[in-house]
């Protein structure tokens, strides 16, 4: 394993953590990311912008709540 390669593991393993999405509640920022994403000279405001997540079964649970409320 090259020297970048094994970088990009440890750096993989130290953010998972970071990558789950909860079913439920307010969505927390994660911090550690975004530290990293700033220290790599990353815009995560431009990322943000770029990327618009579509959540299959998203269209669902809108109308499964509509029903029960």
């Amino acid at each position: 394993m090259s020297k970048e390669e094994l970088t990009t593991l440890l750096l993989d393993c130290a953010l998972v953590d970071n990558v789950r999405m909860l079913g439920y509640g307010k969505p927390e920022a994660p911090e550690p990311m975004l530290a990293a994403a700033t220290q790599y000279g990353i815009d995560v405001e431009a990322v943000r912008q770029a990327y618009t997540p579509e959540m299959p079964g998203a269209a669902h649970a809108d109308a499964d709540a509509e029903v029960t409320a």
